[in-house]
């Protein structure tokens, strides 16, 4: 198989999008008992940041089983190279955020709108916290979405590559794993910690979705018996379980991502081997938003505040919705073409000059 499958970075795209979706529809006061409904799937945001670890996990350890990891000092140089120049494109945007707009809460807007910029000021120490990717979960920084960055970027750096050196003893490392973080959750529960364990904790419990991911790596070939189309109405409401039940079934956060994470396992068996679905994601937009995924994901949260709070009193709020996608596209194009693929191929060489010396 190769090392590179398209059809998952057009899955990406449509969850980036998904992410997208979900937020312009809170930004005004919503019907909480008729937000979970079967025809709002698409707007899973929370369920798509986990797709996002699995789709980590997968692709990297598809990386991992092509080239190897020679180097972590190379792989470092990669990863580094391939998550900061964008991440920090959004900062300095959000930063112009905060120099146009005066953030403030707006009267009649949603409690999710305004617990944003509204809460939050422009500090020399915001600034650095957000350079250095720090923040408390609950705290948006500059950025709202940050927070998965933080885990993406410490689990794909620090943590995947020791699961890899026990890649041929998957199995018993699983194992391992479980019972370890078995035992983590009982020890914060009952001693009720706080602070640096529970970011260690959680560094740990998002690792799983990684895990899942390099599972479904190593098993490819055998998994590849469910990815018949048949199966997809099953992983879908795995996936959004929350809007296909009406907001009924797996309430408890964890069970709701693993579900989540199932759902989108399959999602990614379907992508690698089922020729139907691959011919629908191979569509030139469809790939498109796979490709910009990243930086439209990080974009967008500024590009909405700016322009509703610039715009409010001028255009209706549905077509300042559809400007946001619009400018989020094309944006995110010239981030995607200007700063993503250069500073990629630049660690590509500087990898390269590494190996050779």
């Amino acid at each position: 198989m190769k090392h590179h499958i398209k059809s998952l970075d057009s899955l990406r795209g449509l969850a980036a999008i998904s992410v997208f979706f979900q937020h312009v529809s809170l930004i005004q006061k919503y019907d909480g008992v008729n937000y979970f409904r079967p025809w709002y799937f698409y707007m899973a945001a929370s369920e798509a940041v986990i797709l996002f670890f699995v789709l980590s996990g997968f692709v990297l350890t598809l990386s991992f089983e092509h080239y190897g990891l020679k180097s972590y000092k190379e792989y470092v140089i990669r990863r580094v190279f391939r998550l900061y120049p964008a991440y920090y494109i959004s900062i300095i945007l959000g930063i112009v955020a905060f120099l146009i707009i005066s953030p403030m809460k707006i009267e009649g807007y949603s409690e999710w709108f305004n617990s944003q910029f509204s809460t939050i000021k422009l500090t020399k120490n915001l600034i650095f916290n957000s350079a250095i990717l720090v923040s408390k979960d609950g705290g948006n920084l500059i950025n709202a979405v940050v927070w998965s960055l933080k885990y993406e970027a410490i689990i794909s750096i620090l943590i995947l590559p020791m699961i890899w050196k026990f890649y041929n003893h998957l199995g018993k490392f699983i194992i391992t794993f479980v019972i370890f973080i078995i035992l983590l959750t009982l020890y914060i529960k009952m001693h009720h910690q706080s602070g640096g364990i529970m970011f260690i904790y959680r560094c740990v419990y998002y690792s799983t979705f990684f895990i899942i991911g390099i599972i479904i790596c190593k098993y490819k070939s055998e998994l590849k018996r469910f990815s018949h189309e048949i199966f997809l109405p099953i992983y879908l409401f795995f996936y959004a379980s929350m809007f296909f039940s009406c907001g009924h079934f797996f309430l408890n956060e964890i069970a709701r991502e693993l579900s989540a994470a199932i759902g989108g396992s399959g999602l990614i068996i379907v992508c690698m081997h089922n020729k139907k679905v691959n011919k629908i994601l191979s569509f030139k937009i469809i790939n498109f938003y796979g490709q910009i995924s990243y930086s439209f994901y990080l974009l967008h949260m500024s590009i909405l505040y700016i322009l509703v709070y610039t715009l409010r009193n001028y255009i209706e709020l549905s077509y300042i919705k559809l400007l946001m996608f619009i400018l989020t596209s094309i944006l995110s194009f010239i981030v995607y073409k200007t700063i993503e693929m250069p500073f990629m191929k630049i660690a590509k060489h500087i990898s390269r000059t590494h190996s050779s010396t």
